[in-house]
């Protein structure tokens, strides 16, 4: 149950909207309500972000990564104090060679591809929550997309994939990335990210807070190919992942979850 005063201080922290009113006559007052047909899904989405975080700047960019709108300015002040609050990744020692028979390139792009994966093997994120599952989402989205070889280590493969992402987003996070982008380009990665999301829910059971596991990493992604004038390779790569939701998986993977 949800009080009168924490929707009040929700709605005072942007995560739910202006509320309309209409009056109730002279002297009777005036009525205050919500005119969206999505408030419902709203404040469950906000309150279920609050519980796991507990702080409404946290909580916010978890609704807009949910594909809900939000005021952009806090979400930019928001996003610059995630990222200050943020842990930064920690360089390990390489100990084993990276299996990276996986990929599907050959020549100098293959060559390329085995020294970023090399890279990211060298770094150790910390704490991932989820990591079982989000990797066996990765798994068959990679199946789905048909990137990878039958018989090859696709396991692997996703788990390589997982590393360059987080460590991609560490650097973005950092950088004024989100703070200097047009409303056009945040709300065009927000766009992207929610079909990305939609594919990912047609590759099997998914992490219950996926929207916080995989969202950032791919946010940011989408946003640097917009700010960066790469907008077609943007339209390329959602091309692929449209066309792979007419497509059969290549192979068989298990199907894991997380409880939590």
């Amino acid at each position: 149950m949800t009080s009168r005063d924490e929707l009040s201080a929700w709605r005072k922290d942007g995560l739910l909207p202006p509320m309309a009113s209409t009056g109730l006559g002279a002297g009777k007052g005036k009525s205050y309500y919500w005119h969206d047909e999505a408030i419902v899904a709203r404040a469950q989405a906000v309150y279920d972000a609050m519980q796991r975080h507990g702080r409404p700047d946290q909580a916010l960019i978890t609704l807009f990564l949910s594909g809900f709108s939000i005021p952009l300015a806090r979400l930019r002040r928001a996003w610059l104090h995630h990222a200050k609050m943020r842990r930064p990744p920690v360089v390990r020692l390489l100990r084993k060679r990276p299996d990276t028979s996986a990929l599907m390139d050959t020549g100098v792009d293959r060559l390329l591809l085995q020294a970023a994966i090399c890279v990211g093997a060298a770094v150790e994120i910390g704490d991932e929550p989820h990591r079982a599952a989000t990797l066996a989402l990765l798994d068959r989205a990679l199946s789905k997309l048909r990137l990878t070889r039958d018989g090859a280590n696709g396991s692997e493969l996703a788990g390589q994939l997982w590393q360059l992402l987080n460590i991609t987003a560490s650097t973005l996070d950092s950088s004024d990335l989100v703070r200097e982008a047009s409303d056009d380009e945040l709300l065009m990665a927000q766009r992207h990210l929610g079909l990305a999301m939609d594919f990912l829910s047609g590759c099997g059971d998914l992490p219950e807070k996926l929207s916080d596991t995989l969202g950032p990493q791919l946010f940011l992604f989408f946003l640097t190919l917009l700010r960066s004038g790469q907008a077609d390779m943007l339209d390329r790569v959602m091309a692929c992942v449209d066309g792979a939701n007419w497509q059969a998986p290549t192979r068989s993977v298990q199907s894991v979850s997380l409880a939590v």
